[in-house]
């Protein structure tokens, strides 16, 4: 609980105090919202990822971007949490519809009362539907430490750019 309330704090300071612009997005994986896997999960099992970034200025070919990210997932082996900070770099001045952002994090999982460091690189890609709200489809590959393997993962969700 106190991890919880601390990361909680790191994204509540990290989107107040920001100099420049910010965002907040949440993502779920679509396929265990929607079909069962071979692993024992059922439709409609929770994946979610919440997202705080802070943007830093506009360049040439985009921005750069610090964020804190917290992951729940009820899996059907045990509830999975991962909290992670990183850095991205998003390439917007191609398109005005479009931006991809590649990124990379470092974290803690938490799960069957331990902690386990994970690293994780992710690609995200943005369509924006207005000036604020994007559609966001997040892909990653992630050092899932507490099973030994690198797992990836597709989320689809929504930014909300502050």
């Amino acid at each position: 609980m106190k991890k919880l309330i601390l990361i909680c704090t790191l994204l509540i300071g990290l989107v107040t105090y920001s100099q420049e612009k910010y965002a907040i997005s949440i993502v779920q994986d679509p396929s265990l919202a929607f079909t069962k896997d071979d692993h024992g999960n059922v439709p409609f099992t929770l994946d979610v990822v919440l997202k705080g970034e802070r943007q830093m200025n506009q360049e040439k070919y985009g921005y750069g971007s610090l964020y804190a990210q917290i992951e729940f997932a009820d899996l059907s082996a045990g509830f999975y949490t991962r909290y992670s900070s990183g850095f991205a770099y998003s390439f917007n001045q191609f398109s005005e519809l479009f931006s991809i952002t590649p990124s990379v994090n470092i974290g803690m999982i938490r799960r069957w009362q331990k902690n386990y460091y994970s690293g994780e690189f992710q690609l995200e890609g943005a369509y924006h539907l207005s000036k604020r709200l994007d559609l966001i489809c997040l892909f990653s590959k992630t050092n899932r430490s507490d099973i030994d393997v690198y797992r990836f993962n597709a989320y689809l969700g929504f930014k909300y750019n502050l």
